[in-house]
């Protein structure tokens, strides 16, 4: 005899995932759109950063799972000129996307919050498994603090242009938005 209660509450949470991942998709499209709409090639300097950014941490990624850069491209059966060629590709995309979102953030004249700073601050150390405190006083001592304002505040350019972008399906269709959104979890107690 199947439970009604709980196959409910597993359509309510894979409803959940799928609209967070809707609106993990929507930031997405927004993004590359706004990647597209920049003309100019993205300046070398930064996409070489950006690259270097990115491969640091794919290989962190890989290493905790105990594998290296070669063993990654041959499960992938990448070549490495066909992985670089596509790790620029996605790094040149993101430097346009970074710099469109900052430029997004003074025309629209958004700052951060010292409230939003520390709580990134605590969300970074609950990540972490430290204290608040700690986090900051390593990314003062590390200078990293007006990187960590800066991330957040091309953070809060990308929610306020997904949020004031028009939603269309591939037919032109407009798209209510609420659809996307998942409800707040009500506890019942």
């Amino acid at each position: 005899e199947r439970d009604p209660e709980l196959r409910a509450d597993l359509e309510k949470r894979f409803g959940m995932v799928k609209k967070m991942q809707a609106s993990m998709a929507v930031q997405q499209k927004t993004a590359e759109a706004l990647a597209e709409l920049v003309e100019e090639d993205a300046p070398e300097a930064l996409v070489s950063q950006e690259m270097q950014q990115r491969l640091e941490d794919l290989a962190m990624r890989l290493q905790a799972q105990g594998v290296g850069i070669e063993q990654y491209l041959a499960q992938t059966g990448q070549n490495q000129e066909a992985f670089v060629a596509e790790l620029r590709e996605s790094a040149a995309q993101g430097v346009k996307v970074d710099l469109a979102l900052r430029a997004v953030a003074v025309a629209e004249d958004l700052e951060v919050t010292d409230d939003e700073l520390e709580a990134e601050y605590a969300s970074v150390a609950e990540r972490v498994g430290q204290k608040p405190a700690q986090v900051r006083k390593q990314l003062e001592r590390n200078g990293q603090v007006s990187a960590v304002r800066s991330d957040l505040r091309t953070r809060k350019a990308l929610d306020w242009l997904t949020e004031h972008v028009e939603l269309v399906d591939e037919g032109g269709n407009t798209i209510d938005r609420a659809s996307l959104v998942p409800e707040p979890e009500t506890s019942e107690d």
